[in-house]
């Protein structure tokens, strides 16, 4: 499953840059992907709340 979430978050990078989206808003969702992506390597199966905290 990691290696899923690591192809699309540059994809998403991309197309935020491209379309001039909020970059701050897109740094938030990549960052939250990237945190739920270490934590399901580190405990597969565990679902970590905190990860879906990205001050929206």
């Amino acid at each position: 499953m990691g290696q899923e979430v690591e192809t699309e978050v540059p994809r998403a990078a991309e197309a935020g840059l491209y379309t001039g989206g909020d970059k701050g808003r897109l740094c938030a969702l990549v960052r939250a992907q990237l945190v739920r992506a270490q934590h399901a390597d580190a405990a597969p199966g565990a679902v970590d709340n905190d990860a879906s905290v990205s001050g929206m």
